[in-house]
């Protein structure tokens, strides 16, 4: 807030210097990277970095740019001997996207959205419930078939249960997924080996979970647990070789009172949690910020020459009023100590390590 901002488009390659003195005024900048992508309905996407030391190398990596995914074949998919089960853990049309219910056919393989499909020289993932017992199947489609089919008549027991509770703190689970990887650098697509919202299909207090063991394609794993109550959200993330069952839930003492056409005021208890994020999301139009503290955010004035290049003309504070709101998120990593050191992972290229954890307390805000 001290100088007036200044801009530039980035291209690939390319260095740009900016000295203290000069152009920038304070110790901190606040850094706006602003994505707008002319082939997808024309949707704006801002990150807001406030409080960035100066003195910083800033890497623009490729989370904070657009870029093309290659497209694999498509190929027809046939199952037989599919046996008798409880619970389905499957992947549909990709590895990455991935079902946990009580029936085979998931809402992305029904007819009308173009029945069973899969992108080809993908894994292929189905664990099969039953009872307290487990096994699953693990295939790679071929490329460049039409049609395969896949038998169930075989399939690997070696597997383990976990079993997590429903209720943690007086919070109630509402979403758990389990990422699989075949190496620590997360690299090429993973495969998502559990993914459920439906808790009810688990009559009991509790709910199971059963992970592959010694399965070179599946050796790396993320998950993520959700727990709602009235009024706030709790999030842990894990990243490990091993299924980790001890859920420990953020509380950072997190007030959020809305405010109409505004940021939300944002209390929370300081010392607990390492970055603070405002986060909007909406189908043209998607606002993250991310501070120090809860109490350093505001709306920023943008040179008239960047917003002019906003879709159908649209100014900043435009596109902010026409949202209904947002979230708050105030995060504690395992395996940063503070705020610079998150700022490693967003603006630089700093590798997530093994045995990494995150948890997060959230509440929603409205601006209307």
């Amino acid at each position: 807030p001290e100088t007036n901002a200044i801009y530039f488009p980035i291209s690939n390659n390319f260095g740009y210097v900016l000295s203290r003195g000069t152009v920038i005024v304070g110790n901190t900048i606040n850094l706006h990277l602003i994505m707008i992508d002319e082939f997808t309905k024309g949707t704006v996407s801002v990150k807001s970095f406030f409080d960035v030391p100066v003195g910083r190398d800033i890497h623009i990596t490729d989370n904070n740019r657009k870029h093309i995914k290659a497209n694999n074949s498509i190929v027809n998919l046939d199952f037989i001997n599919i046996p008798d089960f409880d619970i389905i853990s499957r992947t549909a049309k990709k590895p990455e996207q991935g079902f946990t219910q009580n029936i085979f056919e998931t809402p992305a393989t029904t007819p009308d959205l173009g029945g069973e499909t899969y992108e080809g020289q993908q894994l292929f993932y189905a664990c099969f419930q039953k009872g307290s017992t487990a096994s699953y199947k693990l295939e790679r489609i071929p490329q460049g078939k039409t049609n395969y089919t896949i038998d169930f008549s075989n399939l690997n027991s070696n597997i383990s249960k976990y079993t997590y509770p429903k209720t943690l703190y007086g919070a109630t689970i509402t979403h758990a997924d389990i990422q699989a990887w075949g190496n620590s650098f997360l690299l090429f697509n993973y495969t998502n080996i559990f993914n459920l919202d439906n808790f009810d299909i688990f009559p009991s207090s509790n709910f199971d979970i059963f992970v592959p063991r010694n399965n070179f394609e599946l050796l790396y794993f993320i998950q993520s647990f959700t727990f709602n109550n009235a009024n706030h959200i709790y999030n842990n993330w894990y990243f490990s070789e091993e299924i980790k069952n001890n859920i420990n839930l953020l509380d950072a003492s997190l007030k959020t009172t809305s405010r109409v056409n505004q940021l939300p005021v944002i209390e929370s208890e300081t010392g607990t949690y390492d970055i603070a994020e405002i986060c909007f999301d909406s189908e043209n139009f998607s606002w993250t910020l991310y501070g120090a503290s809860t109490n350093n955010f505001y709306i920023p004035a943008f040179p008239i020459d960047v917003t002019d290049n906003f879709p159908d003309t649209k100014t900043f504070r435009q596109l902010f009023q026409s949202l209904d709101g947002g979230i708050v998120k105030i995060i504690d990593y395992s395996n940063f100590n503070g705020y610079e050191d998150v700022l490693n992972m967003h603006l630089n290229d700093t590798i997530v390590k093994v045995e990494s954890n995150f948890r997060t307390h959230e509440q929603l805000f409205s601006t209307k």
